[in-house]
């Protein structure tokens, strides 16, 4: 392995299908409202309750019209950009959506579970800096210890690449990095380890020895 892809967080392929055909069946509503709008019908009567004159008409759905179509057309983009939301407005009301690397690492704070040691090789310059550009989901506090919280395109591409060469014999080893859940680092400057949380997996834990570390070391914290 001599790369690894640091995409954006995207939708996954059922999550993609489902933004499409709820984007189809606002379309389709709208288009049925569009060319069977229904009858409205006005009457007039006198005083005595006669009637005088009856009046029908196509009822007028140029509000419902405009939000479904505006609803599909965005969610249609939406599914084709693929890209998952971490905000959403509706006129001046407006919210954030939690991160889902800020959830699993919230979930995993609160199993006060130890992370996996991984000690690899000697540090240098910049080794656990995350990647300019990047900036954290949040804050959660780790075993007692606030730590930064950060997506899959945050964490250096050798970190990354030295936690799968020296993955735990005991674990399963990730096929691939779509299970990547969360990363979490201390804030600050310096050789700090970083966190790496894979799904279905324990938390391993990847710092870098002194100079005389050359092969790798694996224990259990705690």
């Amino acid at each position: 392995m001599s790369s690894v892809d640091k995409a954006p967080v995207s939708l996954i392929p059922r999550e993609r299908a489902a933004v499409f055909a709820v984007s189809v069946v606002l379309a389709a509503l709208a288009l049925m409202i569009a060319l069977r709008p229904g009858v409205q019908t006005v009457t007039e009567r006198d005083g005595q309750g006669t009637v005088l004159k009856t009046v029908e008409s196509p009822r007028e759905h140029n509000e419902v019209l405009l939000l479904l179509g505006a609803a599909s057309f965005f969610l249609f983009f939406w599914g084709v950009n693929g890209l998952r939301l971490s905000r959403f407005a509706v006129g001046p009301v407006s919210g954030e959506a939690k991160p889902k690397e800020l959830q699993a690492a919230e979930e995993y704070a609160s199993t006060d579970e130890k992370p996996i040691d991984i000690v690899v090789g000697k540090a240098e310059a910049g080794e656990a800096e995350a990647e300019p550009g990047t900036a954290p989901r949040g804050t959660v506090l780790i075993s007692d210890e606030a730590k930064a919280i950060y997506p899959l395109n945050a964490v250096p591409t050798r970190v990354i690449l030295d936690l799968l060469r020296c993955w735990p014999e005991e674990l399963c080893k990730p096929s691939d990095l779509s299970t990547f859940e969360f990363a979490a680092r201390k804030t600050g400057r310096g050789n700090h380890p970083w966190i790496v949380k894979f799904r279905d997996t324990p938390a391993v834990r990847v710092s870098y020895g002194g100079q005389a570390k050359v092969e790798a070391t694996v224990t259990r914290d705690g």
